[in-house]
């Protein structure tokens, strides 16, 4: 029984509308998620060489639900669970699943279920899953221990909220691409990674990040230009992911450039080409957005540089050219396809 990566590309999120009131919040089941995945560790750091998909920081939170989880790590569930991990259902599946509002009465013909790109014997396996974590969810008490630290998760989420305007950042992006998306969230995860990642589904989009610090003994997302950063890059995502969607057949005229960068792509958890230029088109992106002066774009620029994404300069002098002057009377995705063949026969020509 093999299981397709591809399950990770069918994505959802909550129904919730978050353009009224966008708000850092969190979500039980994906505390319950990856807390299971901080004791355990995670499928896919198989040797790949990626950053670990959980916290490594140490903190009081984590450590009480690290203890009330050890004397399941052998229970019947987990095996299985890891049985089906083993074969290629990884984290980012299951976290698709909890936010397409997969329960603990795992419907067989519902949607999430019925689109993924499997066999029947495999989607069973998936259900049986999904079944799995939430009986051990239930046979932990973890619900009970999540609602004992009701008090600190309000502040955690309290001080979070102070530092970041996430309708100011969803206005920004938005009128960059003019472009929108039906709904937002932004859901802190205390024992996820400490960066980000997003979800698209039909437009609505969810965001999900870890803490990078531990301050006063509570998980910590950053400092405000670190949240405002992590938090657009995961917003440019979903509209960047469309426009590469759209021109599939272009970009894989360029997918042997993804070789010779394997290893950066590869451990940033970004498997394959037309993902990389996902990511270095999103970077370029967000350099632009996030830089005030021609000099802290450069700077930013060469940063980029540094982390190995080399693209990314090109990227950003190709948007110079071919969409920021027309930027209030073309949108994006009417200049894209001129925007990739600018950039990657730049750096193929060189």
């Amino acid at each position: 029984m093999k299981f397709l990566g591809a399950i990770a590309m069918i994505l959802f999120v909550h129904a919730t509308d978050m353009r009224a009131n966008p708000r850092i919040s969190v979500d039980e089941n994906l505390e319950f998620a990856f807390a299971l995945t901080t004791l355990t560790g995670c499928p896919e750091n198989d040797g790949s060489g990626a950053f670990p998909l959980h916290t490594t920081l140490n903190f009081k939170l984590k450590d009480g639900y690290m203890a009330l989880l050890e004397g399941f790590r052998s229970s019947g569930e987990m095996r299985y669970m890891k049985e089906v991990e083993a074969q290629g259902f990884k984290t980012y599946s299951l976290v698709s699943g909890i936010l397409a509002g997969v329960g603990p009465d795992v419907d067989p013909d519902s949607e999430w279920i019925r689109q993924l790109p499997l066999s029947d014997e495999k989607k069973s396996a998936v259900v049986d899953y999904f079944r799995a974590f939430y009986t051990l969810k239930e046979k932990t008490g973890f619900s009970a221990a999540y609602s004992a630290n009701v008090n600190v998760y309000n502040g955690i989420l309290e001080k979070e909220n102070r530092k970041v305007s996430i309708a100011g950042l969803i206005n920004e992006v938005e009128s960059f691409f003019r472009d929108v998306n039906s709904s937002y969230e932004v859901l802190f995860v205390t024992s996820m990674w400490p960066g980000g990642a997003s979800w698209s589904f039909d437009g609505k989009v969810s965001i999900l990040m870890g803490p990078k610090y531990v301050t006063d003994g509570l998980p910590d997302a950053g400092t405000t230009s670190e949240l405002e950063h992590l938090i657009m890059h995961e917003f440019i995502h979903p509209f960047v992911g469309r426009l590469c969607g759209r021109n599939a057949e272009i970009i894989g005229q360029y997918s042997a450039l993804y070789e010779d960068d394997r290893a950066v792509f590869a451990g940033n958890h970004v498997p394959d080409w037309i993902s990389a230029v996902d990511e270095t088109a999103t970077r370029a992106v967000e350099v632009i957005l996030c830089s005030g002066t021609q000099k802290e774009l450069q700077e930013a620029v060469a940063e980029q540089e540094k982390l190995g994404f080399k693209y990314v300069p090109a990227f950003v002098e190709a948007l110079g050219i071919h969409y920021l002057p027309y930027r209030d009377t073309v949108a994006l995705d009417e200049v894209f396809p001129e925007i990739l063949i600018a950039t990657f026969s730049s750096v193929t020509n060189t």
